[in-house]
């Protein structure tokens, strides 16, 4: 638990040195071209280190419970896997924090370009995925991909919101008006996305619709009733199986 608060602490000091207003107007100021090879940068780098960082937690949480006082090479290796798991929190941190720039940027610009940029990128993932070779599990693993993207978007634009209601002042009924109907497309587009993802995946690869019942049925599984994993003698925290 210490270690993990001190994590927390560390990361939230790097960001605190990060200019927000400099990263704003340097986005801003990038050619549409740039800003799509950006968000599609970004994508793939929370992808590659959400997979990473699964990992990063698991190391450090087995190693405190198995960590022993009469041991030596447990002192360093703990220590290195806190300090792999710091630089990794770090690292993801500033992605969304990049991230939600970018979508600042794209929210408060008076041109649409950018919303659109934004919006033919979910598209994109269409061409990634429709004519790969699927199975149930395969399928199961990119829904769980979508909803943790979904629910990253709502988080980011809700913060977003909040933001831009607290700058606004007394004006901030016209702000948020003006929010939700960009927010309301890029979500939109997101949610439109994975539908039509989805239905020809399923089609292509003749799965039947009700298995998404079954995955809904397995994370429900999942949250309620997975209290401990056993691996190699150690027992995980419960929140990174829910996360793996």
């Amino acid at each position: 638990d210490l270690m993990r608060g001190s994590i927390i602490v560390l990361a939230s000091m790097v960001l605190q040195t990060l200019n927000m207003s400099r990263v704003y107007h340097y986005i801003r100021g990038q050619t549409m071209i740039k800003l799509y090879v950006l968000t599609s940068m970004l994508e793939i780098l929370d992808k590659l280190l959400s997979s990473f960082g699964q990992d990063a937690f698991d190391s450090l949480n087995w190693r405190s419970r198995t960590f022993r006082l009469d041991r030596f090479e447990d002192y360093w290796q703990t220590v290195f896997s806190f300090i792999v798991l710091g630089t990794y929190v770090v690292c993801h941190s500033t992605t969304y924090f990049i991230h939600v720039a970018t979508l600042t940027v794209a929210i408060n610009s008076n041109e649409q370009a950018l919303i659109t940029v934004l919006i033919l990128n979910n598209f994109a993932e269409i061409k990634g995925f429709v004519f790969k070779k699927f199975d149930k599990t395969n399928l199961f693993q990119l829904a769980c991909s979508d909803i943790t993207e979904r629910f990253q978007l709502v988080l980011f634009l809700t913060t977003i919101l909040v933001v831009a209601c607290v700058q606004a002042g007394p004006d901030w009924g016209q702000t948020v008006r003006d929010h939700l109907f960009v927010i309301f497309l890029m979500y939109s587009g997101e949610c439109l996305s994975d539908w039509i993802k989805h239905a020809f995946i399923s089609k292509f690869n003749h799965i039947d619709a009700s298995v998404y019942d079954d995955f809904s049925r397995v994370l429900r599984k999942d949250i309620l009733s997975y209290q401990k994993v056993k691996e190699k003698g150690s027992v995980l925290d419960r929140t990174y199986a829910i996360t793996r």
